[in-house]
């Protein structure tokens, strides 16, 4: 799954079926100039190169099938196991990749 992070317009997913892979794409990897792009989508985070990205967000702009929201929750539990979700299991952590 990637969030794609546009510094004029804001945030919007693609892939959102790839549940193996999670990052932030945006020509920028500023994680304080991304995060404030990133509007409702989410924000920076302390760990240089990454943001939180929202689940609530997430799952709002895919609007996914019952199988998606399976495979997404999986992933999110995933996350979680791995340190990769904030304490509220409200985001989840993705690197910055510059395009």
């Amino acid at each position: 799954m990637i969030i794609n992070v546009d510094l004029t317009t804001g945030a919007s997913v693609s892939d959102a079926s790839t549940f193996t892979a999670f990052n932030a794409r945006s020509t920028s990897d500023n994680e304080e100039v991304v995060g404030a792009a990133m509007g409702e989508a989410g924000h920076a985070a302390d760990d240089a190169g990454h943001v939180w990205v929202s689940i609530d967000w997430i799952r709002s702009a895919v609007d996914g099938d019952p199988e998606w929201v399976a495979g997404f929750d999986a992933m999110a539990d995933y996350a979680g196991s791995k340190g990769w979700m904030n304490d509220a299991r409200s985001h989840i952590l993705a690197h910055i990749e510059v395009e």
